[in-house]
């Protein structure tokens, strides 16, 4: 377990989004890197802010928006929050949730990031 804030993510900046799944959850491809988004979270572009749910399928239509492009940073707060912002200004914000695991990131490699239960300390394995 790793503190949020001691998780950097820096290697992820530039890399395009190659392509987005969607299922029960979502699913973001940079690279050799897959960012799972499985809580609520918020879609930002332009002047427009959505609340959305990988459950609640048929609200994800404006986060098509998002691609193609490319991630411009990514960063989690303490509190476990993922941060991601793109080049034509499209940002999404995955808040930790009380009782889930809210989001995790997989690769390069054997790399992955979970944000259990609170966020406040992440698991992570290299």
């Amino acid at each position: 377990m790793a503190s949020a804030a001691a998780v950097g993510l820096f290697d992820l900046a530039g890399l395009d989004l190659s392509f987005l799944r969607i299922d029960h959850q979502v699913r973001l491809h940079l690279g050799q890197t897959e960012v799972v988004i499985e809580a609520a979270f918020h879609f930002k572009v332009l002047d427009f802010e959505y609340a959305m749910d990988p459950a609640d399928r048929s609200q994800l239509g404006p986060l098509l928006d998002v691609y193609p492009d490319q991630l411009e940073s990514a960063e989690i707060d303490a509190g476990g929050t993922l941060r991601l912002s793109f080049a034509r200004g499209g940002q999404i914000r995955v808040s930790s949730d009380p009782m889930y695991e809210a989001w995790q990131i997989v690769g390069p490699g054997t790399r992955l990031i979970v944000c259990p239960p609170g966020g406040e300390r992440l698991a992570v394995w290299r």
